[in-house]
């Protein structure tokens, strides 16, 4: 696989990571990525040892996290992306009340 290709995947995985919001459980962002491609993220093949390391090495775009002994990962908006975030995160609150007003 290539750069071009390498680029590919970090964007889809920054695009399911930006359309939630707060972080999300690496195992369910894997789960996210096989229903949205039908493959597994290949991190592997660009020298990887597991997804976790393969996250870390793009801290430009994503914030990996440990606790309560799992992985979290958010996406970090692009300057293109940050109003998207900004929807998605204004729906989540909205949703919130709604519910909590029911």
């Amino acid at each position: 696989m290539n750069n071009q290709n390498l680029d590919e995947i970090r964007k889809l995985i920054q695009a399911l990571l930006l359309s939630r919001n707060g972080a999300t459980a690496v195992p369910l962002l894997e789960r996210n990525y096989y229903d949205a491609e039908n493959t597994r993220i290949p991190y592997r093949q660009f020298g990887y040892y597991n997804l976790v390391e393969f996250l870390q090495s793009f801290p430009e775009h994503f914030i990996v996290e440990q606790y309560n002994g799992g992985h979290y990962v958010r996406g970090i908006p692009s300057e293109r992306s940050r109003h998207v975030s900004s929807l998605v995160s204004r729906l989540r609150i909205r949703e919130c009340i709604r519910n909590d007003q029911s």
